[in-house]
């Protein structure tokens, strides 16, 4: 079998239709694709349709096209209460998302909403990250700053994670502190 999962192509879908009609198990098929049997089981759960059950490789093709070329795009904002809420005082009442997500629960008990959710709407709107055709409504301007594009945030100083350089072990301290003899070393009364 493969180490490095591909998506299946054309071919490989018409190969899993000839061994469907030669009687071949999906473990067959599988064998003979170079693919895991679950593989063939999920293509084929996902594209026998109709009310004749068949597996038709073309169609099958064309709608895994289009689940690809969908995945990772998630509809912003799917209420359509907290959507209208957010548009309205966007516009109308020249609100920043912090305010519209601290005004929603009092305007509509049981709502809620982040403002990151609201940056990622009014973003989502644009092909190539803001510099392509706006694909619904143009919300950019109604931001307090009226960005085209977002900008990852600049961090001067990154935490370096990993062990502690240069550490010395509870075992190793010297015997002067243990006695608590210098300023400092006074255990748990000020705690």
């Amino acid at each position: 079998m493969a180490n490095k999962y591909n998506q299946l192509n054309i071919k490989g879908r018409e190969f899993i239709q000839i061994g469907l009609w030669e009687g071949k198990s999906l473990r067959e098929i599988a064998r003979e694709l170079d693919r895991h049997p679950s593989t063939i089981s999920r293509e084929l759960k996902r594209n026998i349709r109709g009310e004749r059950r068949r597996y038709i490789p073309r169609m099958a093709h064309v709608r895994a096209t289009a689940r690809i070329q969908r995945r990772g795009v998630r509809p912003r904002l799917k209420d359509a209460v907290i959507r209208d809420y957010v548009i309205k005082h966007l516009r109308e009442k020249d609100y920043s998302p912090e305010q519209i997500a601290c005004t929603l629960p009092h305007a509509h008990p049981g709502y809620s909403i982040s403002p990151e959710a609201i940056y990622q709407f009014v973003y989502a709107q644009y092909q190539r990250h803001g510099w392509g055709a706006c694909i619904g409504e143009d919300l950019r301007m109604c931001l307090k700053r009226r960005h085209k594009i977002r900008h990852p945030k600049f961090v001067p100083f990154k935490e370096s994670k990993g062990p502690i350089q240069n550490r010395v072990f509870i075992t190793e301290r010297p015997g002067e502190v243990d006695a608590r003899i210098a300023v400092g070393h006074a255990y748990g009364r000020y705690l």
